[in-house]
């Protein structure tokens, strides 16, 4: 793991300026245990690893490592997880659970909102890339996936956090599977950024989770 995240860094830091400038230093230790315990969720370790060790997510800022979606920092995705948790209610759960499909079959429960889902990565509007540690009778505990307000069909994105680095890694290796957008970055001054869109057939996407179907052959 370690020696894709060196590479991963050297491309971001070759690439793609803009995006690698708002990675975090690792985090305090402190605070990981602080989350794990006021949660009582099991982190994957993969992902206490890069946390850890590498980086704490990335600042607040348009320019996401997922192809726009911002990597949180642990302090960020605390308080987003406590803002979602006490947001939802069983009743509501189960209301807006209605209609919802996971890919693959009887990989990800199919509810609305999970306690045992932690988001990664946001959108802003509600709609989230997270860490399954509750799958269902056919997924991998800690697979990414998709979930949120417009999020009816569900995904597993990658089978571990992992996998997810080298899903990011080899597609920005590949010309032919990201475009350059630039835009102004309203959460830091209003300066011109880079960021960083999923593309695939010549087709660009502005919104990560538009590509989802495309992006894992669906």
């Amino acid at each position: 793991m370690d020696e894709l995240i060196k590479k991963l860094d050297q491309l971001l830091e070759q690439k793609f300026t803009d995006t690698y400038q708002t990675l975090n230093p690792p985090v305090n230790v402190k605070i990981l245990e602080d989350f794990s315990k006021k949660t009582g969720l099991q982190l994957p370790d993969d992902l206490i690893h890069y946390y850890i060790n590498h980086h704490d997510g990335q600042k607040e800022t348009i320019c996401g490592l997922f192809f726009g979606l911002n990597f949180m920092s642990i302090e960020n995705i605390a308080a987003e997880y406590n803002k979602i948790h006490q947001f939802f209610d069983g009743s509501l759960r189960q209301e807006l659970s209605e209609g919802l499909r996971s890919h693959p079959e009887n990989a990800i429960k199919r509810i609305y909102y999970h306690d045992k889902w932690i988001p990664l990565a946001s959108d802003g509007g509600g709609n989230y890339l997270g860490i399954d540690t509750d799958p269902d009778t056919n997924g991998t505990f800690g697979q990414i996936i998709n979930f949120g307000r417009d999020e009816d069909e569900m995904y597993v994105i990658a089978r571990s956090f992992t996998e997810l680095l080298g899903f990011i890694y080899d597609s920005l290796s590949n010309d032919e599977a990201y475009h350059i957008s630039v835009d102004k970055d309203f959460l830091n001054n209003d300066k011109e950024v880079e960021m960083i869109g999923y593309k695939k057939n010549e087709q660009k996407y502005s919104h990560v989770f538009d590509a989802l179907r495309v992006m894992l052959n669906s």
